[in-house]
């Protein structure tokens, strides 16, 4: 039915411009905070990761994996379980171009945003004194593969999985990734976290201190006639057209001698604005000022 229906239409002779600017590396951590209306309060982190069909990334999914997993994760036990806050999330974006890791937790108004950023900080950031182990590994691993075999088996997943791969650069993508995942140690995971899960490469965001409603500054209404009735100031003064031939430069200087015996001599002349510009001469040295 596909081949009779899309078959007779032709491949596109056209190629798509292709992309020239990469993803800069992030030169130390950063912070946003929001505060406006609301009901809840949020704490997350945002981690640069590599395009999706870069080798280590299935890694990086596995690590996402295994925090986000709920009620087995990292995170969930390490907030919700102790009362932090109300639900975690976890996801990452498999792209063609560098994507994301992003992380979160949702809070009661009355919860503490501090306790909750610096656990959810805690977790994300400890894996040098808290590896990743192996049972963690293989069922997070077990979870990823289980998924892309329901996908397998349900067309219309299928045909969304195969255009997002077609979208990263090839369709077959979807099956170098399962066979990826499949060679994911806890060693290849620990390497992922402690390379992208860092300070230097986080975006800390905090929507904190909701209220009921939003202060927002007056940006007030613009003027339906901005200008009319204006009348201009009085004309300013053009200045004069100075003559600077050694005789006219001459008669305007002005020669005095101050209490130190210091000689001085002044040049006066008539600028825009009524300004007066002067060229003075001390001791060898000239200096102008207005």
């Amino acid at each position: 039915m596909a081949q009779k229906s899309f078959g007779p239409i032709k491949k596109p002779a056209r190629k798509l411009i292709g992309t020239y600017t990469v993803e800069p590396t992030q030169d130390g951590e950063r912070t946003v905070t929001l505060r406006r209306a609301g009901d809840v309060q949020i704490v997350s982190a945002l981690y640069h990761v590599p395009p999706g069909t870069h080798p280590e990334y299935a890694a990086i999914d596995v690590l996402v994996a295994l925090l986000n997993h709920v009620p087995s994760g990292r995170l969930h036990k390490a907030l919700v379980e102790t009362g932090l806050a109300s639900s975690i999330f976890g996801t990452e974006r498999q792209q063609r171009e560098a994507g994301f890791a992003y992380f979160g937790a949702n809070l009661r108004r009355d919860a503490s945003t501090e306790a909750a950023r610096d656990a959810l900080l805690g977790v994300l950031e400890s894996f040098a004194s808290k590896p990743a182990t192996d049972e963690e590994v293989d069922l997070a691993r077990r979870r990823l593969l289980n998924d892309i075999e329901l996908t397998l088996a349900d067309s219309r997943e299928l045909t969304m999985a195969l255009s997002e791969c077609a979208g990263m650069g090839d369709w077959r993508v979807l099956f170098l990734y399962r066979d990826r995942l499949k060679q994911v140690t806890a060693a290849g995971v620990q390497a992922a976290a402690l390379h992208y899960l860092k300070v230097s490469n986080r975006t800390l965001g905090m929507f904190s201190d909701p209220v009921a409603r939003a202060r927002r500054d007056p940006a007030g209404a613009r003027p339906r006639r901005r200008a009319q009735g204006y009348r201009g100031s009085a004309a300013v003064a053009q200045g004069e057209n100075f003559n600077p031939t050694p005789a006219n430069l001459e008669a305007r200087v002005i020669r005095t001698t101050l209490p130190g015996g210091m000689k001085l001599a002044l040049l006066p002349k008539k600028t825009r604005a009524a300004r007066w510009w002067r060229s003075s001469h001390c001791s060898g040295e000239t200096s102008r000022a207005r």
